[in-house]
């Protein structure tokens, strides 16, 4: 976990073998959210706060071609999470932070040219129905400990995960999200 609450962070690439980068919500839970909550607004009840995130995914498989027990193996292809600057949420705010969170827009650029665009609901449809499916997998495996308050989750891409290389700098910029403007990352060796 690297703090960018800055809204910047270098990152070096020296230890990753195939690095790509996607933009995401990150939530912090206030309290346990129970499987069986479908309801954004439900959901948003136990998240302390949100925040722009990158997630830095690796894959040690040639052209990121792999089987699902290849990924496991290979840490499900998580290398790094940048978390940027925390929104608080407060109980007023959250009918009108569910539809902000899925209609939000991102914007992801490399050395100052637009790479993609995205969404909030590309995250399983919404970022907080993401977390709620994770919630669920979890409670249907009894080998694992639910989510527990205090817990930072990713929420999943809202752009295409795309290459990085050391030397670039990627932004990402947030439109229609209280509080979150984006993120700027310098890439080294």
């Amino acid at each position: 976990l690297v703090d960018a609450t800055s809204g910047r962070a270098t990152i070096s690439l020296k230890a990753s073998a195939r690095p790509r980068l996607e933009p995401e919500i990150a939530f912090k839970l206030k309290s346990p959210l129970a499987a069986d909550v479908r309801e954004p607004a439900r959901v948003l009840e136990a998240i302390e706060w949100y925040a722009p995130s990158f997630e830095i995914v690796d894959c040690h498989f040639d052209e990121w071609k792999f089987k699902s027990a290849d990924s496991a193996a290979d840490f499900a292809l998580h290398w790094r999470i940048i978390m940027g600057p925390p929104c608080p949420i407060s109980r007023g705010d959250i009918a009108k932070l569910v539809s902000q969170l899925g209609e939000c827009r991102v914007t992801l650029s490399r050395n100052g040219a637009v790479a993609d665009r995205g969404v909030g609901a590309n995250a399983l449809g919404h970022p907080a129905i993401a977390l709620a499916h994770l919630a669920d997998v979890l409670s249907r495996q009894p080998a694992f400990e639910p989510l527990a308050a205090g817990e930072i989750i990713t929420t999943g891409t809202l752009t295409a995960a795309l290459p990085i290389k050391p030397g670039e700098k990627w932004a990402s910029r947030y439109e229609g999200l209280p509080g979150v403007s984006g993120l700027d990352l310098t890439f080294s060796e």
